[in-house]
């Protein structure tokens, strides 16, 4: 069996962290070695603000928990770094840890905007590092179904995709909390969740974008500084339509999503609570459904979390590029930007994405 991989987290209360270190602790080629709190540790919880339902997993481990960043890295051996910092810390400290010829995972969306990202991504290639983020999704045995189903060529040319993605409300999770700063963030739903489906729609539609209409804003109570919603349009570069609606919408309840493609030959709708996916080739007579739930597991989105985990360490060994790689990330922030772009401007944005 290969050598353990050791990882250090940046940043302890973060949103997500305490879930990833549980899925860590599920792993048995990988050890947390060392901690080091972040700007925000230190001040309650920040599970209302984003919530992570059935985060069981193992009880964590203690490990040595150090005041910065300097004493960690001065003090620890690591292979591999967690950083879970706010969008306006991460892009440093992802580019000190790649300087240091170390693998860098950054909780998503990474950075408040593209620009910041580009440093990240020139960084990692600079010095050969693994680079990896957490859009889990891809990982889902629903996502890779519909991916194989589009590179067979079962859907024909894939010319249309919605996906709605609705979830509990900022008062619910809690308005002081960092991650509806605009300072700290930089983005709100659209950054912070709509980034999973914008992610997707790059995965199967894998063309270039054209285009990005939108209009976001901030339309429940109370009054936050980033977007509590919005609705997207891109345009990919031979026609083919994506359109998200996403919002911080629902009273008391995580919410889930519901996405829906359409090919030439064949179609197919799915949605994550249950994870039933029905789709439909011309070669059919009906619909066909399935039903591709995972086990409980616990941790941070259970199996998925584990596949990227081992991708992301085995990417780091092998001296290749992540499945979820920066190149990637920095697509989904260059769409991002342009959907604020879009709203900010009321005008079609031509982009190259």
């Amino acid at each position: 069996m290969d050598a353990t991989y050791r990882v250090a987290m940046i940043g302890v209360d973060y949103p997500h962290a305490s879930a990833w270190r549980e899925s860590i602790g599920l792993m048995d080629n990988v050890e947390l070695v060392a901690m080091a709190n972040g700007p925000f540790d230190g001040q309650g919880s920040s599970g209302s603000a984003a919530p992570v339902i059935g985060a069981k997993g193992t009880k964590e481990k203690p490990v040595p928990t150090f005041d910065s960043i300097d004493e960690l890295m001065a003090e620890t051996e690591f292979d591999g770094a967690m950083v879970m910092l706010s969008n306006a810390a991460k892009p440093d400290v992802c580019v000190r840890l790649a300087e240091a010829k170390k693998h860098v995972f950054a909780e998503k969306p990474v950075a408040r905007n593209a620009t910041e990202m580009q440093r990240i991504v020139d960084a990692v290639k600079a010095n050969g590092v693994a680079f990896s983020t957490g859009y889990t999704w891809r990982f889902h045995p629903i996502m890779t179904k519909v991916r194989d189903h589009i590179q067979n060529g079962d859907f024909g040319r894939v010319y249309a995709m919605q996906v709605r993605m609705l979830t509990s409300s900022i008062e619910d999770r809690g308005p002081d909390h960092f991650l509806f700063s605009a300072e700290h963030s930089g983005s709100g739903m659209v950054g912070w969740l709509g980034c999973h489906p914008l992610d997707l729609m790059l995965f199967f539609i894998d063309r270039k974008v054209k285009s990005v209409t939108a209009k976001v804003g901030h339309i429940g109570e109370p009054k936050a500084e980033v977007e509590d919603g919005g609705t997207a349009v891109l345009e990919f570069e031979d026609g083919a339509l994506a359109t998200l609606m996403c919002g911080f919408y629902l009273k008391k309840f995580y919410g889930d999503s519901l996405y829906s493609i359409q090919g030439t030959t064949g179609w197919a709708d799915w949605v994550t609570k249950p994870c039933d996916l029905r789709y439909m080739f011309k070669s059919m007579d009906q619909p066909k459904t399935e039903n591709l739930d995972l086990p409980p597991i616990g941790g941070y989105g259970g199996q998925t979390a584990l596949d990227l985990l081992n991708d992301w360490l085995d990417s780091g060994r092998e001296g290749r590029q992540t499945q979820i790689n920066e190149d990637n990330a920095l697509r989904v922030l260059k769409t991002v930007d342009a959907i604020y772009e879009s709203s900010e401007t009321g005008q079609r944005i031509d982009v190259e994405i």
